[in-house]
Parts: C-alpha cells; sequence; structure tokens
C-alpha cells in the first residue's frame, strides 16, 4: 500500500465528503444538511445546487432501499461526495443480496438505453401504472437521476459471495447549467485550416 498516496487521498480538498458505515436516516439528515451548507458556499448557481441536492437525496435513498444490513457486523455501505473542475460527482457503494442484482441491472440498463424524450416519456408511464416494489420503489430514483443529468448511469456489481454483491454506483452532476449558459461552437474557417 502505498501511504504516501492515502495521505494525500485522505486530504484531498475535492473531498466533501467521506463516509464508510452503516448509513441511518439521521445520518442521511446530517449529510444532507451539512453539504447544502458546504455547496452553498461553493457554487453560485442556484440552479445547480438545485440539482445537485436533488441527485444526492436520490442516491442517498437508493442507498436506504437497496442496502442489505449484515446484523452486527460492520457495514460496508459507502458515501463519498467530490468537487472537481467542472462537475460533482456522487459516489455510493452498499451490499445488496444477489437475488436482487439481475433485475436492478436490467433496470438500470434499460434507463441508460434511452434518449432524454424516452426518459421522459418512461418517467409518466411508470408513474401512471404505480408499478412499485416490495421496498415502495418503481426505480424513479434512478429514471429521475438520469434525466437530470442528462447523462448515462454507471455502476458495477461485485460478487462478494453466494448470498451478497457490492453495488457501486455513482452519478456526476455538472456546475454549469446548459440551460443557461449556451454552449459556444467554435467553427474554423477554411483559412485556419
Amino acid at each position: 500500500m502505498n501511504y504516501l498516496k492515502l495521505y494525500k487521498n485522505i486530504y484531498d480538498k475535492s473531498i466533501l465528503l467521506l463516509h464508510k458505515g452503516n448509513v441511518s436516516f439521521n445520518l442521511i439528515s446530517y449529510i444532507l444538511e451539512m453539504l447544502e451548507e458546504s455547496i452553498i458556499n461553493q457554487e453560485e448557481d442556484k440552479s445547480v445546487r438545485k440539482k445537485f441536492n436533488n441527485i444526492l437525496v436520490e442516491s442517498l435513498q437508493n442507498m436506504g432501499h437497496h442496502s442489505k444490513q449484515l446484523g452486527n457486523t460492520s457495514n460496508s455501505d459507502l458515501i463519498l461526495v467530490v468537487s472537481k473542475k467542472g462537475f460533482y460527482k456522487i459516489i455510493t457503494g452498499n451490499l445488496i443480496e444477489n437475488i436482487n442484482v439481475p433485475d436492478l441491472e436490467k433496470s438500470l440498463v434499460e434507463i441508460n438505453s434511452m434518449d432524454p424524450d424516452e426518459l421522459r416519456a418512461y418517467y409518466k408511464k411508470v408513474m401512471a401504472n404505480e408499478t412499485f416494489s416490495d421496498k415502495g420503489t418503481a426505480g424513479l430514483g434512478f429514471i429521475d437521476m438520469a434525466r437530470k443529468t442528462g447523462q448515462k448511469l454507471e455502476y458495477q456489481f461485485y460478487k462478494m459471495d453466494d448470498k451478497y454483491s457490492y453495488f457501486a454506483f455513482q452519478v456526476k452532476v455538472d456546475k454549469k447549467n446548459d440551460k443557461t449558459k449556451p454552449r459556444m461552437t467554435v467553427v474554423k474557417s477554411d483559412d485556419e485550416s
């Protein structure tokens, strides 16, 4: 293990939050309150702050819905929030039962295959059908995150043993709001070629 690299990573100023351990509703409330204050201090664009907060809430709720607690053993839940030059990244990780992996992966693949118009229609369809799982969700959080970020959802399943897998999930929130700041296109003239 490279201890110098580990030390530098621990004191990386881009890390807004790093938590490993049990995630409770009280902890989630505290995290949301703390990060909201931190984002207000560093992000001028209110719409980006709102989007970040919405995505953070969805990510943490996702953990709550899909996480498997292992009794008295130390929990492997992970929450990491970083602020880079052009984006925020929210990374979560938690154990889930292997039996739930195929349905969750199928849902994520389906969401990632859709364009923005298809996502909007799918969101409305799921809401209208009220097709909720036994955990009270319909995958709306994942659909909403894909819609709000305009990006593919990144995830990985790591099989731990015959019963559990580790579900690693990350979503990126751009710091600039594309709706308020139009993209600039640079066109080269024939003289510049």
